[in-house]
């Protein structure tokens, strides 16, 4: 990762996704279903926390969090993973 302005530069392929609690994803979850972004206190300070430190959620608008896109990826593999094996034809 190189450093640009003091902002680290996250690259992460599928398997690099980061290890989330049940919780967690149940939280990155709400927030998508509240449109991406959702009130800071909306969220305990623990998974303000965890989620911040985990690159899924970033700060946005004063006093409010976004999905960033590595949450969008994880996202999307929750969503992959629970989608049906394709039948073999």
């Amino acid at each position: 990762m190189k450093e640009i302005n003091g902002f680290r530069e996250v690259h992460a392929r599928a398997d690099d996704l980061p290890a989330l609690t049940d919780q967690h994803k149940r939280a990155l979850i709400d927030i998508a279903s509240a449109g991406g972004a959702v009130a800071r206190l909306a969220l305990s300070r623990a998974m303000l926390t965890d989620l911040l430190r985990s690159n899924v959620i970033a700060v946005s608008v004063p006093g409010t969090v976004e999905i960033s896109s590595l949450g969008i990826r994880v996202l999307a593999d929750l969503a992959a993973s629970t989608q049906p094996a394709p039948l073999d034809s």
